[in-house]
C-alpha cells in the first residue's frame, strides 16, 4: 500500500492501565503519544486516537492535545521517529511514558 497520500497526526495523552483479571488496578497516570496515520488535509480525529488506546489496553483516557507530525532526521534518541515511521507503515503506534507529570 502506498502512503503518498497520507500524514500521521499526533496526539498527547493520559490515560490509566487496564489492569488484568484478579489485579488491583495501580491507579498510576501515563502519559502517552499516539501516532495515527491519516489521509492528508483531514481533521483531527479525536476519536479514533481514543479507540487506539482504548485497544491497547488503556483506561480513563483524557486526549489534551493533536498536531500534524513529521518525520524527524535519525538521532541518538529514534523512539518518536520510530513510532511516526510505524504509524505510516501500520496504522498506528503509541509511546508510552512512565507516569504522566
Amino acid at each position: 500500500m502506498s502512503h503518498e497520500n497520507h500524514e500521521v497526526h499526533l496526539f498527547s495523552a493520559q490515560a490509566t492501565v487496564v489492569p488484568p483479571a484478579g489485579k488491583e488496578s495501580s491507579n498510576t497516570r501515563h502519559a502517552l503519544l499516539v501516532f495515527v496515520r491519516q489521509p492528508i488535509g483531514t481533521d483531527f480525529d479525536w476519536q479514533d486516537a481514543g479507540r487506539i488506546i482504548g485497544d491497547g489496553g488503556w483506561d480513563d483516557i483524557v486526549i489534551t492535545k493533536a498536531a500534524k507530525a513529521m518525520l524527524m532526521p535519525p538521532s541518538s534518541d529514534n523512539t518518536l521517529r520510530d513510532a511516526y515511521l510505524s504509524a505510516m507503515e501500520n496504522g498506528s503506534s503509541l509511546v508510552i511514558y512512565a507516569q504522566a507529570t
